[in-house]
């Protein structure tokens, strides 16, 4: 038998402002709000869910992408924003070969 992720839930202060930040560092487009989630679909049809709610109920998330473009997308995005890391260890995307 094989398994698919279908999507994955991100939790954020604010859903239009998260959703429309993450997809453009992956070069993707923000879908159809099916509330209360705003969709981000990506290349292997897996959607992230952005959800805004309370931000003590925010906890820290870990996702990988394999397209190296993101690597310099990420840090041109993110230059004015706060810092942007490429791994669990919060290493920066500087930092990381």
């Amino acid at each position: 038998m094989s398994i698919d992720l279908g999507h994955t839930i991100i939790r954020a202060r604010d859903k239009h402002r998260s959703a429309r930040f993450l997809a453009d560092i992956l070069g993707l487009q923000v879908g159809t709000a099916t509330p209360p989630f705003l969709p981000i679909r990506t290349g292997n049809g897996v959607t992230l869910d952005v959800v805004s709610c309370a931000p003590e109920t925010i906890t820290s998330q870990h996702y990988e992408v394999t397209e190296r473009r993101n690597r310099a997308s990420a840090a041109t995005v993110g230059g004015g924003s706060g810092e942007l890391y490429a791994g669990i260890h919060r290493e920066l995307f500087e930092d990381v070969p």
